[in-house]
């Protein structure tokens, strides 16, 4: 095992050590929507960073250059729910952010890609229980469609 996946098992033990249903992780106020909402909100930042060619109240920029010019807001539809976001600008139009693309309101299979990256273990770890009470008895190995939870 690498030492990323090391880390990354560490870190998602910890966030799931609280979770005590399915309704913790996949709840409306659950861990999945709110590490959801922080992954697709961080990204278009680090996209936004990169683009600029500069880290945000950076003392020494490039003059002349592009600059941040706040943010918009955007509601968008992962698989999961709604997620409230607040999209990066550039004084000069030109940032295109790829996660959360421009006029995009739904984020096909995010949440599959998202529960397809996480390690193995991971998914089958300490929550093991509540996985297989998601999951059903399907192979965690096989793709299968987003968890959703019935109210």
């Amino acid at each position: 095992m690498t030492k990323h996946h090391t880390k990354t098992d560490a870190l998602l033990d910890d966030l799931l050590k609280d979770c005590d249903s399915p309704k913790d992780i996949l709840g409306e106020n659950g861990l999945l929507k709110g590490l959801t909402k922080r992954i697709v909100q961080r990204a278009p930042l680090a996209e936004r960073t990169n683009h600029l060619g500069y880290v945000p109240h950076a003392r020494s920029r490039p003059k002349g250059e592009d600059t941040r010019n706040g943010t918009s807001a955007k509601t968008v539809q992962t698989d999961q729910a709604a997620v409230e976001l607040e999209v990066p600008r550039d004084r000069a139009g030109t940032f295109e952010p790829s996660v959360v693309k421009k006029r995009e309101r739904r984020l096909e299979g995010f949440d599959d890609k998202s529960w397809c990256c996480m390690p193995m273990d991971s998914r089958l770890g300490k929550s093991k229980g509540i996985s297989k009470r998601c999951m059903g008895p399907r192979s965690p190995r096989r793709s299968s469609p987003p968890l959703r939870m019935r109210s």
